[in-house]
């Protein structure tokens, strides 16, 4: 039976709708509002840490706080982190991917073909893998043979 039957289409529509609406509401309160406030604190902390002079730190009492070199060298080990690993990754992939004059990089043993006959006439073909003899003959006008 289908919940939204022809006699009560429009007020089912409206109370999901409504629904969809209550429920980006609740979100918007809780979700990332929330949690952008729970990192405010530790950003200003941080901030406080490097840019507020040491003295001035011990004369209200905090005297116990890591040396100011550190407020430099962890964003900068970061980041020098964060690229190194996209190196990393782009080196793998570099290094994995088949040259140019290779048959890997043309078909594999899983590969399905396109077979014209299969599609109907002015209709979408299927996805599968296309002959390069078919993407030449489209791309550079040569002969399919």
């Amino acid at each position: 039976m289908d919940l939204c039957s022809s006699s009560c289409h429009s007020s089912c529509a409206e109370y999901l709708g409504d629904r969809a609406q209550r429920e980006q509401e609740e979100q918007g309160r809780r979700g990332v509002g929330r949690r952008q406030k729970d990192h405010q604190p530790a950003c200003v902390l941080f901030l406080v840490w490097a840019f507020v002079p040491e003295s001035w730190l011990h004369s209200t009492g905090l005297t116990y706080w890591p040396q100011k070199y550190w407020a430099v060298a962890l964003p900068a080990y970061l980041i020098t982190t964060v690229a190194f690993g996209y190196t990393v990754l782009l080196s793998l992939n570099i290094m994995t991917t088949p040259s140019l004059d290779s048959l890997n990089s043309i078909t594999d043993p899983f590969a399905e073909m396109q077979d014209i006959e299969e599609t109907l006439p002015g209709g979408i073909p299927l996805l599968r893998d296309l002959p390069l003899s078919t993407v030449n003959a489209y791309l550079y006008g040569l002969s399919t043979e």
